[in-house]
């Protein structure tokens, strides 16, 4: 039978084994979490639409003042806070990075197709201008920068994280309550050390790759214009797709790694803050070189097309850490309550025949 605890009525002690649960007062079935499904779409959907619109006024801003400018910052900065928001959801429900991961990549790829599809897109959005330049134009420009399709491989990798967490969260709470139903009480919970080291290598890998090889990829097809099968593009996109997914995928073994990623991006928009012409950023001058040595690609010493986003990669990872720690704790709690609410089914059906 099952009790409450006089002084915390959140704890059910099984008077069997006296094995204590954290839980419900009394246990109720799992919620359903069709609701954090449809907000994490709906916020997906709405988040790309309100990011995009910043990432092109931030780019236009750049374009027209030559450089560094404050309402660029901070329309760089509000991309990277709603991308992070959505990335955050994840905690509730991996339906929210999915659904931008969809949403992102699909465009991205459309933006990189050869020929005059890109143009003839942005041809039926609505004609403006942002101190004198074609906001047409602009999205086109940051459509073929790879930046798009990025941030889409980005989110995949979160939404798999995210599933990743909540099923080990639940497999970790498993083990528990097992390892306390068969008196081993005072048995620590297997350290997760591995899982970390992982993580954190994992992270700063895939984002000092990402970091790089968008520089790369700018310089190669954006500005140079190279065909997008030439061998230079085909690498340098190839392996900025790689560690985009990786920086984020990071999080399925702990949140340290999206957090180490967005740090990577973090420094490296820090370092470009006070630049009058936006350069590459610490990270990629001291790896670019490096990396393009071995791969015979061509780092650019300055672009605007990548000082907005370095801003939001950086804070969708930020927000995707959060995300994907909380769909580790949430996997543990929906797994505690349904054991709670057996054991109370189970006790029902118990008194009801005995």
């Amino acid at each position: 039978m099952t009790t409450n605890d006089a002084h915390d009525p959140t704890r059910v002690t099984d008077g069997g084994n006296g094995s204590t649960y954290v839980g419900p007062a009394a246990p109720v079935p799992p919620r359903s979490r069709g609701r954090d499904h449809l907000a994490g779409a709906g916020l997906a959907v709405l988040g790309t639409v309100v990011a995009l619109a910043a990432l092109v006024l931030a780019l236009g801003r750049l374009t027209a003042h030559d450089g560094a400018d404050a309402v660029a910052l901070l329309a760089a900065v509000l991309a990277g806070g709603v991308l992070g928001s959505v990335a955050s959801w994840a905690g509730r429900s991996a339906a929210a990075p999915a659904v931008a991961a969809g949403l992102w990549s699909v465009i991205g790829v459309v933006g990189l197709l050869p020929g005059s599809l890109p143009g003839d897109v942005t041809r039926y959005l609505p004609e403006a201008s942002i101190d004198g330049v074609s906001s047409q134009l602009l999205l086109e420009a940051l459509l073929t920068s790879g930046v798009v399709l990025a941030i889409g491989v980005t989110f995949l990798g979160l939404a798999v994280a995210a599933s990743t967490a909540r099923g080990l969260g639940r497999a970790s709470e498993r083990a528990e309550q097992r390892a306390h139903e068969g008196g081993a009480v005072t048995t620590p919970p297997r350290p997760r050390i591995l899982g970390h080291i992982g993580a954190v290598v994992l992270g700063a890998v895939g984002s000092v790759l990402a970091v790089v090889l968008l520089e790369a990829f700018i310089a190669e097809y954006a500005v140079d214009e190279s065909p997008i099968d030439s061998a230079p593009v085909v690498v340098a996109l190839t392996v900025l797709l790689v560690g985009a997914f990786l920086q984020s995928f990071a999080g399925g073994f702990s949140s340290l790694g999206p957090a180490v990623a967005g740090g990577v991006w973090l420094v490296s928009a820090l370092s470009t803050f006070r630049q009058v012409t936006p350069g590459p950023g610490i990270v990629a001058e001291n790896v670019g070189p490096v990396l393009a040595d071995l791969g015979g690609l061509r780092v650019p010493e300055e672009s605007l097309l990548q000082a907005g986003p370095v801003w939001a990669f950086a804070l969708l990872l930020v927000g995707g850490a959060l995300g994907v720690h909380r769909a580790r704790r949430g996997g543990r709690a929906a797994q505690r309550q349904e054991l709670l609410h057996i054991r109370s089914q189970d006790e029902a059906w118990s008194d009801s025949t005995g």
